[in-house]
């Protein structure tokens, strides 16, 4: 017996409905820690922007917290106006000390209109008058004195503990640093060798800083060690190797977020 069967199809129609991943809180909570150590907590900060966030993993153990990358960390600083390709090398935080150390590539990126290019020129000038280049620099043009510095050393007889009273510690465990001898020529004549005291302490009497070292004292303060006692930089100040350098304070303040080039030069820079 031969038979025909057909069947009618049956059309159901869905309702829309929508995918969610679970959020991994704690990842969220790391990259918000993050962000505040790589990036900062400045007035660049929110014009900052990491596309590519997902790349990061994190880890805490025993009070380090570090942080890797699949790949380059692309980030857009619109304070700046650049856009930056960061491959993380190394970083490591812990409640007393911090690491940050990678390999970065700047792109300059073209103003919308002049009230933009002159908003980054000014943003520029105040990472740069803010950064060991331009402490460098005023030390290979011999122009710290003019350009606000004084350099200040701890006295090694004193053992008393520090306060935030400036004048308080100028009588008893600051030294006035005299920076003579520290700047040698190098084997190339754009070449320059600096030595410095470790842990110098360096103040800008002409930046105002919103870092409050010490109590009714708001000029910029910060503190500088290398890693060798002594640094190759051309003349222009630039740190023939920056990971040579370790920085805290003001000249920390705005860490990545007010990276510049290293051959960025202010007066290359136009205003507007």
């Amino acid at each position: 017996l031969d038979m025909e069967i057909s069947l009618m199809p049956l059309v159901n129609r869905l309702s829309g409905f929508e995918v969610k991943a679970k959020e991994d809180k704690t990842w969220v909570k790391q990259l918000k820690k993050f962000k505040s150590e790589f990036l900062g907590s400045n007035e660049f900060t929110k014009k900052c922007k990491i596309e590519n966030a997902y790349v990061l993993e994190f880890k805490e153990t025993d009070g380090i917290f570090t942080a890797t990358a699949k790949e380059s960390l692309k980030i857009i600083n619109m304070a700046l106006g650049y856009e930056l390709s960061f491959e993380i090398k190394e970083f490591e935080t812990s409640k007393t000390d911090f690491k940050i150390y990678g390999n970065v590539r700047f792109k300059e990126m073209i103003p919308k209109n002049k009230h933009e290019k002159s908003y980054w020129y000014k943003n520029r000038e105040n990472a740069y008058f803010r950064s060991p280049n331009f402490f460098f620099k005023s030390i290979v043009t011999e122009q710290l004195e003019q350009n606000g510095f004084e350099l200040y050393v701890e006295d090694p007889g004193n053992l008393s503990k520090r306060t935030d009273n400036l004048n308080l510690e100028l009588t008893k465990s600051l030294m006035k640093y005299v920076p003579e001898g520290i700047l040698f020529n190098g084997k190339h004549p754009t070449l320059k060798t600096i030595s410095l005291p470790d842990n110098i302490e360096i103040h800008n009497r002409f930046l105002k800083s919103p870092l409050k070292t010490y109590f009714q004292y708001s000029n910029a303060v910060s503190w500088m060690s290398l890693s060798k006692k002594s640094i190759r930089v051309t003349n222009l100040g630039v740190p023939l190797n920056p990971a040579e350098i370790m920085v805290s304070g003001d000249m920390n303040y705005f860490k990545v977020a007010g990276l510049l080039p290293l051959n960025f030069d202010l007066n290359t820079t136009p205003k507007e």
